[in-house]
């Protein structure tokens, strides 16, 4: 029993001692531990990117709120700032247990796939086939020419072209998907 003591009174000193070398949040399961170890109240504990010293720091003066699109940063005090191209927050962000924008956005780099709209900072990047290269989606129930990852099934295949056609256009594509499929 005293070495188990002995063991978790090693650990908080550990802990505590490297709070200097800090690189990242803690985990959600950490985050209570972190906070009380931290802050008065456990509800105030914000780890949060710094911008000016690049890097995360802990602070006691959170919970923030930010809009769709926006992360949570420090600069002197606590900020919002829009999202990376890489990521989107499409919901209210709020700085417990994260302070980055939630999403990545989709590649759209499969076979046949290429970006059609990067889409806002609160939402998924759009994704189209390569119909000029003879691609079309495999879900025949996508009628428009893009499509969202985030909602639907965007995978492209090759399909011949029709009879007396050279390459397959929108319109071929749209038209072969209603009628054939």
């Amino acid at each position: 029993m005293e070495h188990i003591i002995l063991y978790i009174g090693m650990h908080m000193i550990v802990i505590k001692s490297i709070r200097g070398y800090f690189i990242n949040c803690p985990a959600p399961g950490q985050w209570n531990f972190q906070a009380t170890q931290y802050c008065p109240n456990i509800h105030s504990y914000t780890c949060i990117y710094d911008d000016n010293n690049e890097n995360f720091t802990e602070t006691c003066h959170g919970p923030k709120t930010y809009g769709k699109g926006y992360k949570a940063i420090l600069r002197e005090n606590i900020d919002r700032k829009p999202c990376h191209e890489s990521r989107y927050q499409p919901y209210s962000f709020r700085t417990v247990w994260n302070s980055k924008c939630v999403f990545l956005k989709s590649d759209c780099s499969d076979e046949g796939q290429f970006t059609v709209k990067n889409g806002l900072i609160s939402e998924d990047r759009t994704c189209g086939c390569d119909y000029r290269k003879g691609y079309a989606f495999t879900n025949s129930e996508i009628l428009s020419f893009q499509c969202k990852p985030t909602i639907e099934d965007c995978s492209c295949y090759q399909k011949p072209c029709p009879l007396g056609e050279r390459f397959l256009s929108k319109g071929i594509i749209w038209y072969i998907n209603k009628y054939y499929n």
